[in-house]
């Protein structure tokens, strides 16, 4: 009797592990379900919404004003990007017009994971001819040849926010990693706004020969010297407009053409 009691008690505790682990961990399709619901939530309260982003990149900033509208298809909602709108950040066209649960939806893995202290659904996608359709059409129009080989999400295990992606890629046959992070999210009228994205691409030294290299090296100390004949006045403007990117992209050479762009939202107007 004891030992049927223990086989039933045990049988039962290892199917409420196993009922656990699903719903901590569900496949790709259960996920982009759950995304999909998420994201149709937070478009309940928006018809319109204006984004004023602020980008640095290079020692350079620049802002830009991007309006999107709520599109509704088939019975679901969407942000897209209002007619004549800036398209510089229309990264958040693609996070809440249903192309993240499309990617989701043909992952390889979900598995959970820990980023920066929070629990998080890490996505794995290999999918090479899904992935390179995404950018297909940009990179055509710029005579680019891209190939996406992976990309990997990182999703907020609790709020569903996108806080990490992650594409591992090659140009023209030389390899790239493309990181995007995304942070600081404010919720207005129900929608979640990433504030703060920083984008890294790494191995763009490897799109450049080593003669690339060093005719860059020289046209730097060129400009170098070009300055130092310069009168007093004149250099010191120069150098006072240009010190950051001259420092930057003198990094940029000893660090192998590693780049980063800063994006910050410094103002968001919904439904005006």
């Amino acid at each position: 009797m004891n030992r049927v009691l223990s086989l039933a008690l045990g049988a039962a505790w290892m199917f409420t592990a196993g009922a656990a682990l699903a719903i901590a961990q569900p496949t790709p399709g259960q996920l982009a379900d759950r995304m999909y619901d998420a994201n149709q939530q937070w478009l309940a309260n928006i018809e319109t919404l204006e984004i004023t982003l602020k980008m640095e990149a290079g020692g350079f900033e620049h802002e830009t004003v991007t309006r999107y509208v709520k599109r509704v298809e088939n019975g679901s909602a969407m942000l897209v990007l209002e007619e004549g709108s800036d398209a510089d950040s229309e990264m958040f066209e693609g996070i809440y017009d249903g192309s993240i649960e499309d990617v989701i939806r043909i992952a390889d893995s979900v598995t959970n994971d820990r980023m920066d202290g929070r629990n998080t659904y890490r996505v794995v996608i290999t999918d090479q001819e899904f992935l390179n359709s995404l950018g297909e059409d940009e990179f055509d129009d710029e005579g680019m040849e891209l190939e996406i080989e992976k990309g990997t999400l990182w999703i907020d295990r609790d709020e569903l926010y996108v806080l990490k992606m992650l594409y591992e890629q090659k140009e023209d046959g030389s390899g790239m990693k493309v990181e995007m992070a995304m942070e600081d999210y404010n919720i207005y009228s129900g929608l979640p706004v990433a504030h703060r994205m920083t984008m890294k691409i790494e191995g763009m030294d490897q799109m450049m020969s080593d003669e690339d290299l060093a005719e860059a090296r020289q046209a730097m100390r060129e400009f170098e010297e070009q300055m130092e004949s310069m009168p007093e006045a004149q250099r010191n403007m120069i150098r006072e407009q240009m010190s950051g990117q001259m420092e930057q992209f003198e990094q940029m050479l000893e660090s192998g053409m590693a780049s980063s762009t800063i994006m910050e939202v410094v103002d968001v107007k919904v439904n005006r």
